[in-house]
Parts: structure tokens; sequence; C-alpha cells
């Protein structure tokens, strides 16, 4: 790892579940057990620039 980077990167991870009961079918309660239906977004920021001056780096 370079001590002397300016660079900085970031992950957030965001989960969701959500819990269905029994459904309707004709207006009559279909009893199919529950249903979960989960969810996963991650955003990821892996922006960030080289201070060249400070850091010296090239290419």
């Amino acid at each position: 790892m370079n001590p002397n980077s300016s660079r900085s990167h970031t992950i957030f991870s965001l989960y969701m579940d959500q819990r269905r009961g029994s459904s309707r079918l004709n207006g009559t309660a279909v009893n199919s057990g529950p249903h979960m239906l989960s969810s996963k977004f991650h955003f990821v920021d892996l922006a960030g620039s080289e201070r060249i001056l400070r850091t010296g780096n090239t290419g």
C-alpha cells in the first residue's frame, strides 16, 4: 500500500429482504407458504486521482 496516495475508495452494500405471506387467487386465499424476496445492491466508488506533485507518480 502506498502511504502517500491521495486516492480513497468506498464500498456501500445494501441488503433487503421482503417476506410475502399467502396470496389470493380469485378472492380465495391460497396458502403456498411464505415467499422471501432478497436483493443486494453494491455501490462502489473507485474514484480519486493522484496528486502528481505530491506523490511523484508517473504513468
